[in-house]
């Protein structure tokens, strides 16, 4: 059955927008539609927030900085998918209209405000929370396996979050390449 998206209420899903949309030029903008594109956000975010945890560790950056820094890029997330950062393509009313705030909150069990940004930032601060859970098993000299699977699953569990996915179950959260 064919449907016609530009006259559809947005569901609690992008990901049927994002499997439909052909206007995406790849060369103008990282679509955020494309699982890649997610995994490469959650790519640099944990890379970012690992590398503040290690100068904290070092003694080299001061914890309040670090804190500081992770949330402003929680918000810079946020920013991202809701579609207020140049060099991104959004998913219509997904993400510009915030439909991704209301699917994060009932996905992450959070309460939903009045301003999606802030609903992201949380979804986002939650996450970070999984990464330096990771990044102090890391320190405490856990096998690389075992960190890498808390990241994993974090990262499974905001890539539905970030593309409108249902929950993965516990076997999908602990699988990941990315």
């Amino acid at each position: 059955m064919e449907r016609d998206l530009d006259s559809e209420k947005p569901r609690s899903s992008g990901w049927h927008i994002a499997l439909d949309r052909q206007d995406v030029d790849p060369d103008e903008a990282a679509y955020l539609g494309d699982p890649e594109t997610i995994t490469s956000l959650l790519a640099s975010f944990n890379s970012d927030v690992i590398e503040r945890q290690k100068q904290v560790q070092a003694g080299s950056m001061q914890f309040d900085a670090a804190m500081g820094m992770d949330k402003e890029a929680c918000y810079r997330m946020a920013d991202i998918l809701l579609g207020k950062v140049r060099g991104f393509t959004p998913i219509g009313a997904w993400n510009v209209d915030g439909e991704i705030a209301t699917h994060a909150a009932a996905m992450l069990g959070l309460q939903q405000g009045p301003d999606p940004r802030e609903t992201i930032a949380a979804a986002w601060g939650m996450h970070l929370y999984l990464v330096y859970g990771a990044a102090e098993q890391a320190a405490d000299g856990a096998p690389d396996e075992a960190w890498q699977a808390s990241i994993n699953s974090a990262n499974n569990l905001m890539r539905a979050v970030c593309l409108g996915l249902n929950r993965p179950d516990a076997e999908d959260l602990a699988d990941d390449e990315g």
